[in-house]
């Protein structure tokens, strides 16, 4: 175990880096700790990666050093982990030198208030833009699990997150292609590739009319296409990394898809060792980026999406996302069951894809009146009589 030795305020201990294979000094800083050497000893432990549990609490705990201790204590997945330790360190820092116990709902909403007023920094896509209402809504989501571990630990009475104003997640309506759209788009793919083939146009498709995400489409195998039976299976097995449980999903294969897709494994001329249905020129698999790069390229090439365009519908930023929601909005206007359409395009809830979708249902008045006179046999249900008079009874209205 390191020791600690006292430097000024802040403390010090040395500890090996495996990255560097070195001994290093590292500080425990005021804001950090409560001023005890017990409290710092708990803030190195941390930092060396203790469990949280195995770390006493104390009423004058610091908001840094704990909410690091209930992040690391949550069962998370890398990358989500380190997407809240990004909003810790970015977007929480007007609370990291409070103790826990002093943290209201004017605190919260500096963060809030702080994020709407400063640009994004430059080592960041759309940088120096403002934070939009999603991103700023997503630091409500480590913030609140931290407060309210404090509520478990009985540092706080309250959780103030949710008193705070948070601003509205931004619900621009998915823009619904038309045929020409579809066919401007699927031709532009096929022309970007250098050779004229498929390729890009069966990525564009599995997003279009099966509403895949792109991480599913680049870890997708051709094992997990089934021709014959017009399926595509979205598991998480092998290199598999599904987003959440209700991502592990068979999808029906539309008729053009299954050709789409066909047409592409007919042009294949390289296998890989992983059988992956999209690799690059040296038969590596596609990365993340590239394939959004190259997307956003077809997209813009085909002229449904400008962003020049003075059409707000035109100029929005385009990506592979936008022809998922393309696939929802299909399912939804010609009235498939909201249930099965949530399971097919992987949604955590049918309550998401009914909020987010409920815009391009189709006008169904009458039709709930109908299903009951349809399902319990109309009028002649029961013998019910018909009663007479203006307002269906005799004007009488004594009782006997």
């Amino acid at each position: 175990m390191p020791k600690l030795y006292k430097n000024g305020r802040s403390y010090r201990f040395r500890w090996h880096n495996p990255l560097t294979n070195r001994s290093e000094w590292s500080y425990v800083r005021p804001h950090e700790y409560d001023g005890t050497e017990k409290d710092a000893k708990r803030v190195m432990n941390s930092f060396l990666g203790m469990r949280a549990e195995h770390r006493p609490v104390n009423s004058n705990e610091k908001f840094l050093p704990y909410a690091r201790d209930v992040i690391a204590g949550v069962r998370l997945g890398k990358q989500t982990r380190q997407t809240y330790i990004t909003n810790l360190e970015n977007h929480m820092a007007s609370l990291h030198h409070l103790k826990v116990s002093e943290i209201k709902v004017k605190h919260i909403r500096a963060v809030i208030s702080e994020m709407e007023n400063k640009p994004k920094p430059e080592n960041v896509r759309n940088a120096n833009e403002p934070y939009s209402g999603n991103s700023i809504r997503n630091v409500r989501i480590p913030l609140n699990k931290i407060l309210r571990q404090a509520l478990i630990d009985e540092i706080l009475l309250v959780n103030p997150v949710g008193l705070a104003d948070w601003p509205e997640c931004d619900t621009d309506e998915p823009r619904l292609l038309d045929g020409e759209g579809v066919r401007a788009l699927l031709q532009a793919a096929i022309e970007f590739h250098r050779y004229k083939r498929s390729k890009y146009a069966a990525i564009v498709a599995l997003a279009l009319f099966a509403g895949l995400r792109k991480g599913e489409i680049i870890r997708l195998v051709w094992d997990d296409i089934d021709f014959e039976s017009r399926v595509i299976y979205i598991r998480k097995e092998g290199i598999r990394r599904v987003k959440t449980k209700n991502a592990v999903r068979p999808i029906e294969m539309s008729q053009i898809l299954h050709d789409i897709l066909w047409q592409h494994r007919l042009e294949i001329t390289r296998s890989n060792e992983l059988d992956l249905v999209f690799i690059t020129r040296d038969g590596n698999p596609m990365g993340d980026r590239n394939l959004g790069t190259i997307i956003d390229s077809i997209i813009i090439r085909s002229g449904v999406w400008d962003p020049k365009s003075k059409k707000p519908e035109l100029a929005k930023k385009p990506t592979l996302h936008p022809l998922r929601h393309n696939y929802f909005s299909v399912l939804v206007a010609e009235g498939v069951d909201i249930v099965y359409t949530a399971h097919q395009g992987g949604h955590a809830n049918a309550g998401f894809t009914l909020n987010r979708y409920a815009h391009v249902m189709r006008k169904l008045t009458g039709v709930a009146a109908a299903a009951q006179d349809a399902h319990w046999g109309g009028t002649g249900f029961g013998q019910v009589p018909v009663l007479s008079g203006e307002h269906g009874g005799n004007g009488d209205d004594s009782s006997t």
